[in-house]
């Protein structure tokens, strides 16, 4: 229901092993959190973060499939329906990551953008020996172990990935860091890296990265 929020630290969906998560939120709902959600941390079951028409979540960090033999899936679909990644956490101290949003980290990943669903990232420059922000596809420079496989499919008109650099850094794209990563965009969708500094497929010995633009 629009005006409906949740607001949290940290938000995971299946924890544990043999634990499943659903989450959905849509039609002017939000999720506001000053952290990470992850979408199957530990758990290969079917672990699902769903943003709908209307339906906004604002974190800084996103994990699909953190550890070994996760699995997850984030949908983001429909007019309006937003994931926003920004600023850098935490937000004091000698180490400071940019926001990221990873798939497939070391479990097996999955992130469906369509009919207008919109992500956007803007991180603020890393700090100490903090992690550079931006979109990793496929394993993580948090915990490189080249497990990761990961897919992002960007269908549609309207619907994009849109990095920022409002907070000073726009991050990198990465797909198949050091695993495997796919990163599909199709049918007169976007991603607009145009304020990042690289992107890079096939990353590490060993990593597979494929990016595929079909359609209008």
């Amino acid at each position: 229901v629009s005006g409906s929020s949740l607001t949290a630290n940290n938000l995971r969906l299946g924890s544990d092993t043999g634990s499943t998560g659903t989450v959905t939120v849509d039609s002017g709902a939000t999720i506001n959190l000053t952290d990470t959600v992850q979408v199957g941390q530990d758990s290969a079951t079917a672990n699902t973060l769903t943003i709908g028409a209307g339906g906004t979540v604002n974190a800084h960090t996103a994990i699909i499939a953190t550890n070994t033999g996760s699995n997850g899936t984030a949908n983001v679909s429909g007019a309006g329906a937003q994931l926003n990644l920004s600023g850098l956490f935490p937000t004091t101290g000698t180490d400071q990551d940019g926001a990221v949003l990873v798939v497939g980290r070391n479990g097996t990943g999955t992130l469906n953008i369509n009919a207008g669903g919109t992500i956007t990232i803007a991180p603020a420059p890393s700090f100490g020996t903090g992690l550079t922000g931006g979109l990793l596809i496929g394993g993580s420079s948090a915990s490189p172990t080249g497990t990761g496989n990961g897919t992002v499919n960007v269908d549609g008109a309207g619907s994009s990935i849109v990095f920022s650099n409002a907070n000073g850094q726009a991050g990198n794209t990465q797909v198949g860091r050091d695993g495997t990563g796919v990163l599909n965009i199709t049918n007169g969708a976007s991603v607009d890296g145009s304020t990042q500094g690289l992107a890079i497929v096939g990353r590490l010995i060993g990593s597979t990265g494929t990016v595929n633009v079909t359609g209008a």
